[in-house]
């Protein structure tokens, strides 16, 4: 595997990684990250010190370049041990008549995860409502009308 740097000031390092198999998967010496996103241009993997963290300890770039195949994003991070707590935040188009719902702000769970480390709220932000894209709840109902994976 190539190793990549990712921030140079901090001196943090990931891999290419593998497409496969999804989700977060622990191997000798760190883990191995992937996810599927047809339509996203950018990928970031935020990794967080503990369930009730606000902001991320670490935020990782996905390169295009190096860490996607085909519409699979993966790297692989040293260090990473079993009950690390994860996201992702995906861009790509914001294309309702399309069903493309991309929120780069949105702090997304991994589908392949394996389990969800702190309860869920519902809340109109999380239900994907965008005011200011001109796209007001009271049109939709305040429910997504049609969700494509990836999307």
């Amino acid at each position: 595997m190539q190793l990549l740097k990712t921030d140079c000031a901090r001196g943090r390092w990931r891999q290419r990684g593998k497409s496969f198999p999804l989700g977060a998967t622990l191997v000798p010496g760190g883990a191995n990250f992937s996810v599927f996103a047809k339509h996203s241009t950018a990928v970031q993997l935020l990794l967080f010190d503990g369930a009730d963290a606000a902001n991320p300890s670490r935020v990782i770039d996905l390169d295009p370049r190096t860490n996607r195949t085909y519409h699979y994003w993966h790297a692989f991070v040293p260090g990473v041990t079993a009950g690390q707590i994860y996201g992702y935040h995906v861009a790509g188009p914001f294309d309702l008549a399309r069903g493309l719902r991309f929120d780069p702000d949105k702090l997304l769970l991994d589908p392949y995860g394996r389990c969800i480390a702190r309860r869920l709220v519902a809340a109109g932000r999380l239900l994907g409502i965008r005011e200011q894209r001109g796209h007001r709840a009271e049109e939709r109902g305040g429910r997504p009308r049609r969700i494509r994976p990836g999307g």
